[in-house]
């Protein structure tokens, strides 16, 4: 606790304890919060939609905990990537065929962070790759040929256990 304080004072400057305490209880109460929340759905959500989603590469588990155990909310995402996945890598291979670089990197930026919010390991793994050949100037052939396939392997698996897309109520 002391050592929290300590930190505080020279993060915010001298300001008085009660003042410091009162952040700490405010951040303790968040903590608790969330705990109760991995907690709650660690004990219900987690199972259920591990056993109705078991997909090879994808860490329902994790991914269910950024969705607060929404388990409605992220089958809905998870059933969006079936189009939205393919539809992203035919747009990144179009703004790197046009040599718009800028571009090409924003979108594989946004699919690396669509595909680990969902649990897509390998598609952010490889989303990573590309980004970073994108960033150094190297070649992408490769990565942007990994990305298609592990997209469309994604997308596959996930259109024969979820179904097309549907809209959330």
């Amino acid at each position: 606790m002391h050592k929290r304080l300590w930190v505080w004072e020279h993060l915010i400057g001298r300001a008085s304890q009660s003042r410091i305490e009162g952040l700490l209880d405010c951040l303790k109460n968040e903590e608790e919060k969330i705990n109760m929340i991995e907690q709650s759905s660690e004990a219900t959500e987690p199972r259920k939609c591990a056993s109705a989603i078991a997909i090879p590469g994808l860490r329902t588990k994790e991914a269910l905990a950024r969705f607060a155990g929404d388990t409605q909310r992220y089958r809905h995402w998870l059933a969006e990537f079936i189009d939205h996945g393919p539809a992203a890598t035919a747009q990144v291979r179009e703004a790197m065929t046009k040599g718009t670089q800028e571009a090409a990197l924003n979108l594989v930026h946004t699919l690396k962070g669509r595909a680990g919010m969902l649990g897509m390991e390998e598609i952010h793994s490889v989303a990573l790759s590309l980004e970073a050949s994108l960033r150094s100037h190297e070649p992408t052939a490769f990565w942007l040929e990994e990305l298609e396939r592990t997209v469309a392997e994604m997308s596959e698996r996930l259109a024969s256990t979820l179904g097309k897309p549907h809209k959330l109520n």
